[in-house]
Formats: C-alpha cells, structure tokens, sequence
C-alpha cells in the first residue's frame, strides 16, 4: 500500500521549496525595479502584467471550445511580459521589456527579448539575464524616452487648493 503520510509530506516539502523560489524571484524583481526606478529619479517603474492579447487568445479559445462542443485546451502556463511604465500614467503606458515565463515551482523562469530565448535556473542566472536585459539597447530605448516625457500632472479631483 502506497504511504500517503509520505506523499504528504513530500508535498509539503516541494511546496515549501516552490514557495521559497518564488519569494526569491519576486525580491529579485523588487530589485530591479527599484533600481530602475532609482535611476529614473522615480520616473519609470518594470512589473509583471498579464497582456491583454493572452486573455484574447483564452477567451477566443474558450469560445471556440464552447461552439464546436469541444472540451476547452486551456495553457497550463500563463504567460506575462516583463513591462516598463511611467509611474505617472500608470499602467496603461507599459511598454513590454520581455516575455516572462515562470515555473509553479520557481525556477525555471524563461524570459525572451532580442529573439532570443534565456533560462534561470537560480537567482545568480536571473540577476545574470535580467542585467542582459537592461544592457540591451531596446530596453535602454524604452526606459529612456519614458524617462524623458513630462510627467502626467496630478488631478486632485478639481477641487481649488489655493485659499
């Protein structure tokens, strides 16, 4: 008989481990943008963002499911891009830095940029390929003219502040 005390725990082992490596991806990411925000004097900030082109393309294949009476293949990975965006305009402004491919486990994350396809497989090879990445001259072009632009003035709802 199969010990399922032991699956357990190995299942809380591998969560706990998955939990850890994508804690560290996530402080690595905070980095990044941190320090990209620092050199911007707070201009430009990098994130992760679900596109709207993928929730098109589930939406449609789930549609297109539902009308031919097929079960729905839905991606068992969901994809991100690496964005850049002006911290005054918000999210709408992000202009895509990479795709950004994440393991349930942590590791790997795949990220491709330049036409080429990078891994990581720890955090040494993510702080590796995420320098690769602002190294780059399109990334260096993106950041730049977001930099650049004046920054979007702050509506304070219309009310008069001068008393």
């Amino acid at each position: 008989m199969v010990d399922f005390k032991a699956q357990l725990a190995k299942g809380y082992s591998a969560h706990q481990k998955a939990s850890a490596a994508k804690e560290e991806v996530s402080d690595v990411l905070g980095e990044l943008s941190q320090q990209v925000e620092d050199f911007t004097s707070g201009r430009v900030g990098v994130t992760l963002k679900r596109e709207i082109a993928s929730l098109m393309a589930e939406a449609l294949g789930g549609l297109a499911s539902v009308t031919s009476g097929l079960p729905a293949n839905l991606p068992l990975k969901t994809q991100y891009n690496l964005v850049a965006f002006d911290k005054s305009r918000g999210m709408g402004s992000a202009e895509r830095l990479a795709s950004w491919m994440q393991a349930n486990t942590g590791y790997p994350c795949t990220l491709r940029f330049e036409d080429t396809k990078h891994e990581a497989y720890d955090r040494k090879s993510l702080e590796a390929i995420l320098g690769q990445l602002l190294a780059s001259p399109e990334t260096g072009r993106t950041i730049s003219l977001m930099a650049a632009k004046a920054p979007k003035a702050i509506d304070d709802g219309g009310g008069d502040s001068a008393q």
